[in-house]
């Protein structure tokens, strides 16, 4: 179903202006392992915001894979050495250590944190677990008050991604909450709200899915399974991408169980 998890960095913060960075983030998460142990198995990686079975989505991008050693290349690119032998990068007296605000309450939720803390402190980054209750934590979202943290969206399947991703929606009241800022990127969006032909528009909305996919505001974790349970008695039962329409099912008449 339209909807996916992901970690995001603020980019407002010293650590994450830098494309490199936060390319260096997403290959130190280890997507597969996450869905297949700490999700049993439910889900997709995904790569973009847009529905992943829709035609907004562009399904010839691969994930970028998770590849610690890939990750030090860039982050030393990027200028974030260990230059006082402490362990720990820094860059311009400013130390790698930095919060990740989570919800709090979710086990699995904590377990990931728990993981990403390990896999960041290999490659001599310092994250530090930021939970709080709903309430707190929606209104640091909101004012920016973090860092990086991880959030699930709920999505559309015809999905407009102004709100979250122009740079007007930085400001205020916007959920462009991790100031994402790009030319390209908001011509884009512009463009395919003025875009009435159905094909051009989802076209401008792959090359936006592009653009995301090379900056990475967002390490995008995974699509949400949609679940089914139905019972055995029901005939003619057709599961279609956007869910299910009961209204030609049937129950044969000699296992109807109630008249």
């Amino acid at each position: 179903r339209p909807g996916y998890l992901y970690i995001g960095w603020n980019q407002k913060t010293p650590f994450f202006a830098d494309r490199r960075v936060r390319l260096a983030m997403t290959h130190l998460v280890d997507r597969e392992m996450i869905i297949e142990h700490l999700m049993g198995g439910l889900g997709r990686i995904v790569t973009g915001p847009f529905y992943i079975l829709g035609k907004q989505y562009d399904s010839t991008i691969e994930p970028w894979p998770y590849d610690p050693e890939r990750a030090k290349e860039l982050l030393d690119e990027a200028g974030w050495r260990d230059t006082d032998g402490d362990g720990i990068r820094d860059k311009d007296g400013v130390t790698f250590k930095f919060n990740f605000m989570i919800v709090s309450g979710y086990v699995v939720v904590e377990q990931l944190a728990k993981l990403l803390k390990d896999e960041m402190a290999k490659v001599g980054i310092d994250l530090r677990p930021d939970p709080y209750e709903w309430s707190v934590f929606e209104e640091r979202l909101n004012t920016r008050s973090f860092d990086a943290t991880m959030l699930a969206f709920g999505g559309e399947v015809l999905y407009d991604p102004y709100q979250t991703w122009h740079s007007s929606q930085i400001a205020g009241r916007g959920s462009n909450r991790i100031g994402f800022a790009n030319a390209e990127a908001d011509a884009i969006i512009e463009e395919a709200r003025r875009t009435l032909d159905e094909s051009v528009r989802n076209e401008l909305y792959r090359r936006f899915h592009r653009i995301l996919h090379q900056e990475q505001p967002y390490t995008f974790l995974r699509a949400r399974p949609s679940m089914r349970f139905l019972d055995k008695r029901f005939k003619n039962v057709k599961i279609h991408k956007l869910g299910l329409d009961p209204t030609e099912w049937y129950v044969p008449k000699e296992k109807q169980r109630y008249k």
